[in-house]
C-alpha cells in the first residue's frame, strides 16, 4: 500500500513537471506572437504617422510594399520611386511587344478555324493599349495612397538601342497624371491609348514599327 502511494506521488510529480514545462513553452510561444504583433502594430502606426507627415521614405514604402505598384516597379540602376514636394516619379517595366500574338484566329464560313498573320498596324495598336494601360494602372495605385500628388509615370521595356546595337531597358512612354482628371474618367470604358490625350505625355510610336525609345532627360 505504501509503495503504491509513493509511486502515485512520483507519477503526480512527473505530471506536474511535464505540465509546468508545457505551460512554460506555450507561454514563450504566445509571448513571441504577442511581441511580433506588437512590433507589426508599432511599424504600421509609425508608417501611418510618417504618411501623415508626407515622409518621402514612407510614401516609397507604401507604394512598393503595400500596393500592387510593387509588381510593376523597375529593377535597375535608376530609382524606382522618387518623391518631391508635389510629384511622385515612378518607373515601371512592361513586357516587350512579343507578348502580343503575331497571328489571329478567324472562323471561316465552313466552320473551320483559320490562322493568319495579324496586320502590323493592329499588332502594334494592341501593344500600345497594353503599355498605356500599365501606365494608367500605376497612376491609380499611386493616387490610391497619395491623391494630392501629381504622378509622373515612365514606362520601360527591353528594346534594341540603335546607338549600341544591344538590347537595353529603355523608356518608351512618359505620362504626367493629375488626380482630379483621372477621377473624372469612366476608367472601365476608356480606350487606354486615347485616354492619354487627357494628360501631358511623351511617346514615339509608329503603327508600323511600334514604340521607339524616348530620349533621356537630364
Amino acid at each position: 500500500m505504501l509503495n503504491r502511494v509513493a509511486e502515485r506521488k512520483e507519477e503526480l510529480k512527473l505530471a506536474v513537471n511535464l505540465a509546468t514545462k508545457k505551460d512554460a513553452q506555450e507561454h514563450r510561444q504566445r509571448l513571441a506572437k504577442y511581441k511580433q504583433k506588437l512590433s507589426d502594430y508599432n511599424e504600421r502606426r509609425d508608417l501611418a504617422q510618417a504618411m501623415i507627415r508626407k515622409s518621402p521614405e514612407a510614401i516609397r514604402t507604401v507604394l512598393v510594399e503595400h500596393s500592387d505598384l510593387g509588381d510593376l516597379i523597375q529593377i535597375g540602376p535608376e530609382p524606382s520611386i522618387s518623391v518631391t514636394a508635389k510629384s511622385i516619379y515612378a518607373n515601371i517595366t512592361v513586357s516587350p511587344a512579343s507578348i502580343v500574338p503575331s497571328h489571329q484566329k478567324v472562323l471561316l464560313k465552313s466552320g473551320k478555324l483559320s490562322s493568319k498573320q495579324m496586320p502590323k498596324s493592329l499588332y502594334y495598336e494592341i501593344y500600345k493599349a497594353y503599355v498605356c494601360g500599365a501606365a494608367i494602372r500605376a497612376a491609380r495605385e499611386i493616387f490610391a495612397a497619395v491623391p494630392e500628388y501629381t504622378a509622373v509615370v515612365s514606362v520601360y521595356c527591353k528594346q534594341l538601342n540603335p546607338k549600341s546595337g544591344h538590347l537595353e531597358t529603355l523608356p518608351i512612354l512618359s505620362v504626367t497624371f493629375v488626380y482630379d482628371t483621372l477621377q473624372q474618367l469612366n476608367i472601365d470604358h476608356v480606350d487606354p491609348s486615347a485616354c492619354l490625350d487627357n494628360f501631358i505625355h511623351e511617346l514615339n510610336f509608329s503603327r508600323t514599327r511600334g514604340f521607339s525609345p524616348l530620349p533621356k532627360h537630364s
